[in-house]
């Protein structure tokens, strides 16, 4: 079993009693060894508290999992829409890339293509830049871990780039996050302004913004 699940059947395995090292171990295949490191890893993001033994839940609520382990799930399907973003991009487009491992996914679809993009994470903008591309960055604060730009800097920059597509990330509901969320107190747009095509993503759904009326929302791009 790979880390990322492990970790992650470890953290649905726990609840308020305290579940010990030795039945995780059993139940993930793994020694009791890695399963106190994973312990102590998932303890360090606030996952899970240790205790004598083993471990108890937390309430997780409003806390984002580990973006290793959100960038391990549902690689396939991630794939899949980085594929099919890369078929909708033509060569000297600009674009803006959301923040979220989909989003990086769709950097790595890109890497090397003749494009001008503006990444809300810093995570594609390396990618898209050590494969040559020319990337634009809102620049400001970066929040910890998920490397993504938010506050005032990151609406400035959102709201002057003109661009040919914007591909914002979705969450497991179909609810717009990335640039369409909030960081650091500031709303950061629910899409760019002059952008003139916008693709909202998630790993199991995508859906396509227009300028026109919600009746006309369509979704080109389905994984299963």
């Amino acid at each position: 079993m790979q880390r990322s699940s492990r970790q992650k059947t470890i953290i649905g395995a726990l609840g308020r009693r305290p579940v010990s090292v030795t039945a995780l171990a059993r139940l993930t295949g793994a020694s009791q060894v890695t399963i106190r490191r994973d312990l102590s890893d998932l303890e360090g993001h606030g996952l899970v508290r240790r205790v004598h033994g083993g471990a108890v839940a937390v309430e997780l609520r409003g806390t984002p999992m580990p973006y290793s382990l959100r960038a391990a799930e549902n690689a396939e399907g991630k794939r899949v829409i980085a594929e099919a973003v890369g078929a909708l991009v033509e060569d000297d487009m600009s674009l803006v890339i959301d923040n979220g491992s989909t989003m990086v996914a769709v950097a790595g679809a890109l890497a090397g293509r003749r494009v001008t993009a503006l990444c809300v994470s810093l995570r594609a903008a390396v990618i898209l830049g050590d494969a040559g591309g020319a990337v634009v960055t809102p620049g400001g604060m970066i929040s910890a871990e998920s490397l993504r730009y938010g506050g005032a800097a990151c609406l400035e920059a959102l709201d002057g780039f003109r661009a040919d597509l914007a591909v914002v990330g979705t969450d497991q509901h179909g609810g717009v996050t990335g640039v369409g969320d909030r960081a650091d107190g500031h709303h950061v747009g629910g899409r760019p302004r002059q952008a003139r095509d916008h693709r909202g993503l998630g790993a199991g759904r995508a859906r396509r913004h227009r300028r026109q009326a919600p009746a006309d929302l369509r979704l080109p791009l389905r994984h299963a």
